[in-house]
């Protein structure tokens, strides 16, 4: 029985191709650049409006705030991403070996 049709969407379907990829530009670079695609296209239309109600001061400050929790949260779903493709690997090499 092939394995992949008891995970919908197996990333992987042999051993040889459930090793992790080394490399950080296939893996972190990429996923956090297509986060980052998403974020910054709804910022170019409401930066002039946030500075022009808050100010230069009080605009600058909440933007440096606003983006060191992007970053942090850009990070983490990249990191859970990784997490559940690991654990989706680890699950098809058992099953895998069980047969």
């Amino acid at each position: 029985a092939d394995l992949s049709d008891s995970v919908p969407n197996a990333p992987y379907t042999s051993e040889a191709q459930a090793q992790p990829q080394k490399g950080w530009i296939r893996g972190g670079f990429l996923d956090y650049n297509n986060i980052l695609k998403a974020f910054v296209g709804s910022n170019y239309l409401s930066m002039p409006f946030a500075y022009s109600q808050a100010g230069v001061t009080l605009g600058t400050t909440c933007l440096v705030i606003i983006a060191l929790l992007t970053d942090r949260c850009c990070n983490l779903i990249v990191k859970c991403k990784h997490r559940v493709v690991e654990r989706i690997n680890a699950r098809l090499l058992q099953e895998r070996r069980e047969s």
